[in-house]
């Protein structure tokens, strides 16, 4: 059962903006991602090149996030395209990035888990 709150951001009007997802554990943020992610790669035009990111923070919860992903698409019944999504830990993303102006992440001390 969703609350009113996830039906109303669940059905809110994909735009192709970057979205942020933050709550409280077990809120249902995942739930949330994966339908967004779902509306969003429906409404492309087929053969799109299109590629979404989606990053998460808690390592520990990558095997949820994708698993939440599939099973939201799962009901449409085509194979999910995970040509065009790519799962990407928040540690990862700010080392590619830093990376691409030639600057190395140890160089800010930076311990996300800490």
């Amino acid at each position: 059962v969703l609350s009113h709150e996830q039906q109303r951001l669940c059905g809110l009007k994909m735009d192709g903006k970057p979205r942020l997802v933050r709550g409280v554990a077990g809120s249902g943020k995942t739930y949330v991602l994966a339908n967004w992610l779902t509306k969003m790669l429906r409404g492309l035009p087929p053969n799109s090149s299109a590629k979404y990111w989606v990053v998460y923070a808690n390592n520990s919860l990558q095997g949820l996030v994708k698993e939440m992903i599939q099973d939201a698409w799962e009901k449409k019944g085509v194979a999910f395209p995970w040509h065009q999504v790519e799962l990407c830990h928040i540690k990862n993303l700010l080392e590619m990035l830093l990376s691409q102006v030639g600057i190395p992440a140890q160089r800010f001390g930076f311990d996300y888990d800490a």
